[in-house]
C-alpha cells in the first residue's frame, strides 16, 4: 500500500490581551498516513435525509472529487437495518428503523464513488431482517450480503473495503462480544471467496470492528472495556484466520462553544489515539488504524445538546473546523492511516 504523508503545523494560539504567540513551522513530516486519509461518512438513516438526496447531483460529484484521495464510508446507525433489494431479493415492508437499498440507490452510491474518484467503504447489515436467527443466538446470515456483492460485481461496481455491523459493543438485546463480531467477519471472508473466486483482484478488504465511540481519554473504565473489544476481535479474527486490514472505532469527544478553543480539551483526541493505537498494536503489530466514525454528532433528531446541530454549538458550523484541523493532525501524529469525518 502506498502511503504518502501530510506536513501539520500544531500550535496553540491563546488570545490573551498583550501577548503573541510565535507559531513554527517544519518541513519535516511528522507522520505518514494512507492516501485516503480525509475521508467522509454517509449514513443511510431517513433522518439523515439519504434517501431525500440526489446522489448524481453534479454539484455533489463536484464536491466530493474536490476533497482528492478519498474513501467514502456508508455506514453508520442506518446501516445496521438497511435492508437490499437487488439480485432479485426483495425487503420486507419497511419498519420504524428498516429502510430498503433497491438497486437504483445502490448504482447512485457506487457511481458518485466513481465519479468523485474515491473508494466506498460499505457497512453491511449484521442483523438482516427476514434472515432467521441472527448474532449472538446463531452464525451471521450472509444471504444478503452475498447477493449485493453478486450483484455490484456483475453490475461492474466494486467496493474498496466492506464493514459488517455498526457499534454492536453498546449494551442492548443484540449486543456482540468482539469474538462474536470476529465470528460475523469469518462467514463474510468465506463468503467474498464465493462471490470473488474469479475475479480475486476486486475482493475487497475487511475492515472493522467499529464499536461505539470514545469519548474522554482519562474515562479509563469505560476506554478500557474498549480496549478490550478491539483486541478480543483481533484476536478471535487471528485465531480463526480471517484477515483484517484494519481497525476501526467511533469517537466523539463533543466539542461545543465552551472547549472548542481549550488546548486541552482538544488534547485528548490525540491523547486517546496514543491510546487505542497502543492497545491495537499489542495484539497485531502494525495493524492500520482508523477513525472510522468521527466528528461532532450530527442530527439525530433528540433534544440532547450533542446529538442536534441545531443544539450542538458547533457541530456544522465554523467552530467545527477548529476541531477538525486539531483532530486530523493529531490523529495522524497519533499513527492513524485514515479519518473517516462523520
Amino acid at each position: 500500500m502506498k502511503y504518502t504523508y501530510i506536513i501539520s503545523v500544531l500550535s496553540y494560539a491563546t488570545a490573551y490581551p498583550n501577548t503573541c504567540d510565535s507559531i513554527t513551522l517544519s518541513t519535516t513530516p511528522s507522520s505518514f498516513v494512507a492516501p485516503y486519509y480525509a475521508s467522509w461518512n454517509i449514513d443511510s438513516s431517513r433522518n439523515r435525509a439519504f434517501f431525500d438526496t440526489n446522489f448524481s447531483d453534479p454539484a455533489l460529484v463536484r464536491l466530493a472529487g474536490a476533497v482528492g484521495n478519498t474513501n467514502i464510508r456508508f455506514g453508520g446507525t442506518g446501516n445496521d437495518w438497511l435492508n437490499y433489494a437487488v439480485g432479485g431479493l426483495r425487503c420486507p415492508k419497511p419498519s420504524e428503523k428498516s429502510e430498503c437499498l433497491n438497486e437504483t440507490w445502490a448504482a447512485n452510491l457506487f457511481a458518485l464513488a466513481k465519479a468523485s474518484s474515491s473508494g466506498l467503504v460499505f457497512g453491511l447489515s449484521i442483523t438482516p431482517a427476514d434472515s432467521g436467527p441472527t448474532p449472538p443466538t446463531a452464525p451471521w446470515n450472509g444471504t444478503q450480503a452475498k447477493a449485493l456483492l453478486s450483484w455490484a460485481l456483475e453490475a461492474g461496481y466494486a467496493p474498496f473495503a466492506l464493514e459488517l455491523g455498526n457499534e454492536r459493543d453498546t449494551p442492548t438485546p443484540d449486543s456482540l462480544t468482539g469474538a462474536q463480531q470476529a465470528a460475523a467477519f469469518g462467514v463474510l471472508s468465506g463468503i467474498l471467496d464465493e462471490v470473488y473466486a474469479s475475479d480475486p483482484a476486486s475482493r475487497p478488504l475487511l475492515v472493522g470492528p467499529d464499536p461505539h465511540g470514545f469519548h474522554n481519554a482519562t474515562d479509563d473504565a469505560f476506554n478500557e472495556r474498549h480496549f478490550s473489544y478491539l483486541q478480543d476481535f483481533l484476536k478471535a479474527a487471528a485465531a480463526a484466520g480471517t484477515k483484517i486490514s484494519a481497525i476501526t472505532h467511533h469517537e466523539y469527544i463533543e466539542v461545543d462553544y465552551s472547549n472548542v478553543l481549550e488546548p486541552d480539551y482538544l488534547d485528548n483526541t490525540f491523547s486517546l489515539g496514543v491510546q487505542i493505537v497502543a492497545a491495537v498494536h499489542n495484539v497485531s503489530p502494525g495493524m492500520p488504524v482508523w477513525a472510522g466514525e468521527i466528528g461532532p454528532h450530527n442530527g439525530q433528531g433528540t433534544t440532547s445538546a450533542n446529538s442536534r446541530c441545531s443544539d450542538n454549538k458547533v457541530c456544522g458550523r465554523f467552530g467545527s473546523t477548529i476541531w477538525y484541523a486539531d483532530a486530523m493532525a493529531s490523529k495522524a501524529k497519533a499513527g492513524y492511516a485514515a479519518f473517516c469525518r462523520q
